[in-house]
């Protein structure tokens, strides 16, 4: 027997959440956009420093980490920027790193433009809305061990998690270390419906403890591609 679904609406209109700032990772290729999406836990008063998605594309750039992991890349696809958002009001503006991006120095070529491996982001906390993913796309067929999975060598998934690790380091060292950011929901009032969702759930951060391979297999970007 299937198991039931009980869809739980977000609360309409602009996303407020407290403590919390949107971290976009920007990618390009073949002219086409790819979005990384992240919350870090944001706690200091005041606006944001114009300067903070230049300071973290700055060190996402220069950290070792990201140079190891463009190396498993196609040269097609391009680090393009950051993008950071406080999301403790509504309509605060989006600030952009202006910085150059840097390509993809792989060796095989390109693959599918909507191929990703998956990073799993993990909490204190387990189920739905208590785990996160980074869907990291551009990797050439140099990483491939067969049609469906990625290789597992140890360097490979070292530089899988030093990559996404390194995002979380830009983060922090400006204040923003990465969390779920989990967005408020209505009550719902589905018949049958689980009593743990009677009432609405309020917006939340959730503190991530870690980055994780649960897998090899080949993901897809399509969830973002070209937003």
């Amino acid at each position: 027997m299937a198991k039931q679904h009980y869809p739980r609406l977000p609360v309409p209109g602009p996303v407020v959440i407290p403590n919390c700032a949107e971290v976009k990772v920007l990618w390009s290729q073949n002219g086409m956009s790819m979005v990384n999406v992240l919350h870090g836990n944001l706690t200091a008063a005041g606006p944001l420093n114009p300067a903070m998605a230049e300071s973290m594309f700055s060190a996402l750039k220069a950290n070792t980490a990201t140079t190891t992991w463009l190396g498993h890349l196609t040269t097609g696809i391009t680090l393009a920027g950051m993008h950071v958002k406080d999301l403790r009001a509504a309509n605060n503006p989006t600030i952009v790193s202006t910085g150059a991006g840097i390509l993809g120095t792989g060796t095989g070529t390109a693959l599918p433009q909507d191929t990703a491996i998956a990073v799993t982001l993990r909490t204190a906390f387990s189920g739905k809305g208590f785990v996160g993913r980074i869907y990291l796309p551009g990797l050439d067929n140099a990483q491939l061990a067969d049609s469906r999975h990625w290789i597992s060598t140890v360097g490979f998934d070292n530089a899988v998690l030093g990559f996404a690790n390194a995002i979380n380091a830009a983060m922090t060292a400006q204040g923003i270390p990465w969390v779920i950011g989990q967005r408020a929901l209505a009550a719902n009032t589905t018949a049958g419906a689980p009593p743990s969702q009677a009432q609405p759930r309020p917006a939340n951060t959730i503190p991530i403890t870690a980055a994780a391979l649960t897998d090899h297999r080949i993901d897809s970007q399509r969830k973002r591609l070209g937003r």
